[in-house]
């Protein structure tokens, strides 16, 4: 696929043109916006401007003073006009520095008692309208004010009681049906409430407040593009209310709306400039368009309306990450954290500032605590599972699932599920989930690319090959899938082909090692050791070779040149001491090379590790027999003949051990049997059985191919820096046909935004 930033053909990267920029480094850092001089906050700048207006008017009235009074400028007189001008000056600065101060604290004051006033107007208000409803029990519409006054008072349990008895009383009446499901989307119970909204609807409700209601719930419980179609409605007879332009905007850019949501929130803040919500949005839209300059601009803005650090420092925070800036980044995390310590997002963004300072289990410690506060955050889940593959850690399984679940068909949670899968071996998840990837994305390369890695883990070589020729046709320069494509085919057998594939591979990676050793062999396996020896050679690092690379090697030499097979060999086995097929290949190589002693303890070593193997009881017994150990050499071969006993071969070898124990008559009876067996190769024998010991049965193990040849791991996505938009929590307005509690009700709306003012200032 082509990166929707760069335009290169880039196959391994997501989607989102943000995180392949971010992943390569090429995300450019916007204006340094965040110097000491930006951050200054509101109340430091009109404190710098309260004092440089008072030391101009100082200066003004020193002028002034020169002036109007020349007589006063005599040498006697200066020392005292000078001291009384500095005074004032020296009070003016004072003045500008506690000037500002004392402002504060006074509009503080006034907005405190007004605010404390309007609680009690508010509290007596209600008080008074449900003791007049608990009165004027006979009223028709007692039960309706009566229900609304307790939710406004904030009993919303006996309000719901209320409202629901009411509207079973008045069934055809839309005000109890409608303001029951106000209560009950402020229970968070939206399906039930959107249910109410559209019945009071249908009998008659004021459309607009409905409607608007009915817009908040659904945005909080629909799918982004069916409630942005019922915000946007409702925003057409409803404007002026942020909390449902809020939601709007949000709806519209999760549903892919990005550029009308982004005239949304131009036009809002148009109107109210500083609202941190819409600024937040703002930079959120921007960032998912990839203009990352505006996007700083939006959250920095944010930032110095907030009331309190909260979503416009998280998402300046992410910012600030994807730049490398990671002590800005932990700064503005951090105070995100030191309001609200438990808003695990900033927390899960906070890892990789510990990540980047190579504290990875303070890293994966702070995403766990993170998963534990928000466990159904899928940026979260899909950051701590990568975290995980990244460490190849098995518990990454658990993870992939926990955010497979939260998003279903999201490319990224199955690209990390499948190589999840593949990590704990869990090969039938693995291709279920990369199939579900290949068709869900059909032009997804790593989705492709796992697909093939899936089917040959299973050994269907012949699929494997398919998906990843398809891949090599469609992306030529994918270099992972040509060394992949080389790999699958030297598990099947196909060497010549499986050395073209590795060829194109190693042309547009020569760095990478593990492509150079799988064509090393299949060199080998064509029967090249020249170009297998070049190709080891190359893909040496540090003058060392791998444990493949040694093995290749030692197989290279063992049927001509056993003693030069005995040094890679021996080198892998202590890397490798438990590989009883190397510790065997290696036994052979010292028998060949006349080191009797040797090798009997390696195949000694075999038998630890699989005692009743019947290629280590011949080997070993061949060896001691070599060294004139002729019991432990009849023991061993006694063990043999009782495991197979129509081995010819085995006979053969028994009767010549017992031949040499002079005991020509147990010699005789093992050699009537290899007649009896096989009279061809008894005849074969025949010349040369007084003379040697038959090794035939010390055949070197050919190469674990499943072991030896090395593939690329699976893709899985990178982690996510998401910013998050802002949502105030919505206000739903019930039906006010009262003078009174439609008084309350405004009351309340000026208490709240003057709550806002108090706290942004």
């Amino acid at each position: 696929m082509h990166c929707p930033v760069c335009g290169t053909d880039n196959p391994v990267s997501r989607v989102s043109c943000l995180a392949c920029r971010a992943a390569l480094g090429l995300v450019r850092a916007p204006p340094d916006q965040a110097g000491a001089g930006a951050l200054l906050t509101e109340g430091l700048r009109r404190t710098f401007k309260f004092l440089l207006v008072a030391l101009f008017g100082g200066v003004i009235a020193l002028l002034c003073f020169r002036f109007i009074f020349p007589q006063a400028a005599r040498a006697s007189s200066w020392i005292a006009i000078l001291a009384v001008v500095c005074g004032g000056l020296a009070a003016c600065a004072a003045l500008g520095l506690v000037g500002p101060a004392l402002i504060g604290l006074l509009r503080d004051f006034v907005f405190k008692m007004r605010l404390r006033g309007w609680r009690r107007r508010i509290r007596a208000g209600l008080d008074r309208v449900i003791a007049r409803c608990q009165r004027e029990k006979s009223a028709p519409d007692v039960q309706f004010r009566l229900g609304t006054a307790l939710y406004l008072k904030g009993e919303r349990e006996r309000a719901f009681a209320v409202l629901e008895e009411a509207a079973k009383e008045s069934p055809q009446d839309p005000i109890p049906i409608h303001n029951r499901a106000v209560v009950q989307a402020a229970q968070n119970r939206f399906a039930q409430a959107l249910e109410g909204f559209r019945e009071a609807l249908a009998l008659g409700a004021d459309a607009s407040v409905a409607e608007a209601n009915m817009a908040l719930a659904m945005a909080s419980s629909a799918s982004p593009a069916e409630a942005a179609g019922v915000c946007r409605k409702a925003w057409q007879s409803a404007r002026g209310r942020p909390d449902l332009l809020n939601n709007l905007v949000v709806c519209l850019a999760q549903a892919g709306h990005n550029e009308e949501a982004l005239a949304r929130i131009q036009n809002g803040l148009t109107e109210d400039p500083t609202n941190p919500d819409l600024l937040i949005n703002l930079g959120a839209v921007r960032l998912r368009q990839g203009d990352l300059d505006g996007a700083w601009q939006g959250f920095f803005d944010a930032c110095i309306h907030e009331p309190v650090p909260h979503l416009g420092h998280h998402n300046a925070g992410i910012m600030c990450l994807l730049q490398g800036r990671m002590a800005k980044a932990r700064e503005f995390l951090s105070a995100v954290l030191n309001e609200g310590a438990s808003f695990p997002p900033s927390l899960g963004q906070l890892a990789f500032v510990y990540r980047a300072a190579n504290q990875k289990r303070r890293a994966l410690e702070t995403l766990q605590e993170a998963a534990r506060g928000a466990p159904t955050d899928f940026e979260i889940r899909h950051n701590l599972c990568v975290f995980l593959l990244e460490e190849g850690r098995e518990e990454a399984l658990a993870e992939a699932q926990k955010a497979a679940e939260l998003r279903p068909d999201d490319h990224d949670a199955l690209l990390n599920l499948t190589a999840a899968a593949c990590l704990a071996r869990r090969y039938h998840i693995a291709l279920e989930e990369s199939r579900k990837a290949a068709t869900l994305f059909p032009e997804s390369a790593p989705a492709r690319h796992n697909l093939g890695l899936a089917l040959g883990a299973l050994e269907r070589y012949e699929e494997a090959v398919q998906q990843l020729q398809w891949l090599t046709e469609r992306y030529p320069n994918f270099a992972a899938a040509w060394g992949n494509l080389g790999a699958i085919r030297l598990l099947a057998g196909e060497t010549v082909d499986a050395a073209s594939a590795l060829m194109c591979a190693s042309d547009l990676d020569p760095k990478q090692r593990d492509v150079r050793i799988n064509l090393a062999l299949a060199y080998y396996l064509e029967g090249d050791a020249t170009a297998s020896i070049k190709e080891l050679d190359a893909a040496r690092q540090d003058g060392a070779d791998s444990p493949s690379s040694l093995d290749i090697r030692g197989h290279i030499h063992a049927d001509k040149r056993p003693g030069d097979a005995i040094v890679p060999w021996a080198e892998l086995s202590t890397m490798e001491p438990t590989n009883v097929e190397l510790l065997t290949n290696l036994g052979i190589a010292y028998y060949r090379d006349d080191q009797s002693d040797a090798a009997i303890e390696r195949f000694r070593k075999v038998l630890l590790h699989s005692p009743r193997s019947i290629i280590a009881h011949n080997n070993l017994a061949l060896a001691y027999a070599k060294n004139k150990l002729l019991t432990e050499a009849l023991h061993h071969i006694n063990k043999v003949v009782e495991m197979q006993p129509d081995n010819p071969v085995v006979h053969s070898n028994a009767g010549l051990i017992h031949y040499f124990r002079d005991d020509t008559e147990r010699a005789m009876h093992h050699w009537r049997e290899v007649t009896r067996l096989s009279p061809e190769y008894a005849r074969r024998r025949e010349a040369t059985r007084l003379s040697t010991y038959d090794d035939s049965q010390m055949v070197v193990f050919p190469i674990n191919r499943q072991k030896r040849v090395s593939r690329f791991p699976p893709l899985f996505a990178p982690c996510h820096h998401e910013p998050r938009f802002s949502v105030p929590p919505p206000r739903f307005f019930p039906l006010l046909p009262w003078p009174n509690l439609a008084e309350i009700w405004s009351l309340q709306e000026k208490l709240q935004a003057a709550q806002r003012r108090v706290q942004r200032y």
